[in-house]
């Protein structure tokens, strides 16, 4: 049940019978029994002072790009993906991650589509609702393409990681008509669907693990992934995963776990990184629904408390979910403040995620449903023409190569800074202890220009490594800066 449900449920209560209830389901309830998108997740509780399984360096120097076939090409298949692969290579991207491929239930059944599926109607096959995990869908290719694709993105110097979706299944789904126990069931005897309307599946059952455990295994000895995103995370219980985690590790050293998810505890022993939700939902408010920019500051605080000292966080402000069926962030709140977002998602630590189409500043509208048959939204690659888009490709390119070179910024610790202007102006410097390099990043978040000062350490002064509308002077350990609107800088302190 969503949080906003039990506003009608009990909307008839006395207040002061309300305000007992809110207060028994926040702070009698562990954190575990919280909602997140109309779901319980298991064993969310926070895990301050413990430390993260060691993240590689090669990660950290690392970009992810995001291929969501549908939208990337107009044909919408591997082949035609595969072809474009050299364009993503030459970002410096290192890293792909694919949207599932797997063959998806076409069932046109709507009491099982999703909400937003039903709304949009196009089109009854959804990628993260599937019919058969060992199967390919032929919307996409066939098996010797899937091959094909990840071969070519090894040998562009790229890893594949491919996005699994092991909550639920299709109703059609053939595990279902072969291992009637693998779903959870009503009192009835009926399919239990979760928030999305599509059957759930039971962990408690130990075959199904194994079943599940024999599709990793498949797709990494058949097709070489290097890697998985695990879709809604956190709806798993975690020693699925632990387990899961340890067996393609043998298989595959360094082999990559990455969670869509916002469970503390899987960053201990199992998962590489997970999607900064907390930042990227701050991003959201901060940049296009007016709150001031020091929430920022607010989401990374809240995550340094609930997660593993040293957790490292997808940094994105685009995916296929966020970009489906409204205006995409180059349209709206602009491309200047898709330009300062995209900025701090490489300033700030963790992995910087790129969604397919951000590096031509793509405003085309998005549909998850939307496909050659049905809809026919993709990527506007004309873009790559125009003057705007290249300026982002360069960018992109900018951000990647510095990422990777710079140690601050792949391995230095995060300090976040007060400066004169908190609504406004993001500011925080990267200090990296090994090479003492020290970097001083600040970015205006609004649509008006900022000034603002700051203190800093930094007796000879700054070397601007990059910036785009700002203006600043160094003087008794004070830096003052105006930035246009969204504007942004990085200094690195002389030594």
């Amino acid at each position: 049940m969503r949080l906003r449900d039990f506003r009608y449920k009990f909307m008839f209560w006395g207040m002061k019978n309300l305000l007992a209830f809110a207060a028994v389901l926040l702070f009698s309830l562990p954190f575990a029994a919280r909602v997140f998108a109309g779901q319980v997740r298991y064993d969310d509780s926070p895990v301050p002072g413990a430390s993260a399984r060691p993240v590689s360096e090669e990660l950290l120097k690392s970009t992810v790009y995001q291929i969501f076939l549908r939208p990337f090409t107009q044909e919408g298949t591997l082949k035609s993906a595969e072809r474009l692969l050299p364009h993503v290579a030459s970002l410096g991207v290192k890293i792909i991650q694919l949207c599932p491929v797997a063959l998806a239930d076409g069932d046109a059944d709507k009491n099982f589509w999703s909400g937003r599926q039903r709304e949009f109607g196009l089109n009854p096959k959804n990628p993260y609702r599937q019919k058969d995990y060992f199967k390919i869908d032929p919307e996409y290719g066939s098996p010797r393409d899937l091959k094909d694709f990840v071969s070519e993105a090894h040998a562009l110097g790229m890893k594949v990681v491919y996005d699994i979706v092991y909550f639920h299944c299709g109703p059609k789904a053939e595990l279902i008509g072969e291992h009637p126990d693998f779903v959870r069931r009503n009192r009835d005897g009926s399919v239990k669907v979760g928030d999305w309307k599509f059957p759930e599946l039971d962990y408690e059952n130990p075959e199904l693990r194994e079943y599940m455990y024999k599709n990793m295994e498949y797709l990494v000895r058949e097709y070489g992934f290097d890697g998985f995103r695990c879709d809604v995370e956190d709806l798993v219980p975690l020693s699925f995963w632990e387990e899961g985690a340890r067996r393609m590790r043998k298989i595959k050293p360094g082999f990559l776990f990455f969670s869509e998810g916002i469970r503390p505890k899987n960053h201990l022993g199992t998962y590489d990184a997970s999607y900064g939700f907390y930042w990227a939902w701050a991003l959201i408010d901060v940049y296009q629904k007016g709150a001031p920019a020091e929430k920022l500051f607010e989401a990374e605080a809240r995550a340094a408390r609930e997660f593993p000292k040293g957790s490292a966080f997808l940094r994105f402000r685009e995916n296929h979910d966020m970009a489906h069926g409204c205006k995409r962030v180059d349209a709206f709140p602009g491309r200047a403040a898709a330009d300062s977002m995209l900025f701090l998602n490489f300033a700030v630590d963790g992995v910087p995620f790129i969604y397919n189409g951000n590096e031509i500043a793509d405003c085309a509208p998005h549909n998850i449903f939307a496909n050659r048959e049905f809809g026919r939204l993709f990527i506007d690659w004309s873009k790559a023409l125009t003057r705007e888009g290249k300026a982002r490709m360069g960018l992109v390119r900018k951000l990647v190569s510095m990422k990777r070179e710079l140690p601050a910024l792949y391995r230095g610790k995060t300090v976040w800074l007060k400066n004169s202007a908190p609504d406004r102006a993001v500011s925080f410097a990267r200090i990296d202890g090994v090479s003492g390099q020290r970097l001083f990043c600040v970015a205006n978040a609004k649509p008006e220009p900022a000034e603002f000062s700051a203190a800093f350490d930094a007796p000879e002064g700054f070397e601007e490594r990059l910036s785009s509308g700002a203006e600043w002077e160094f003087s008794g350990g004070k830096l003052r800066a105006r930035l246009a609107p969204y504007g942004y800088a990085m200094l690195e302190a002389r030594e």
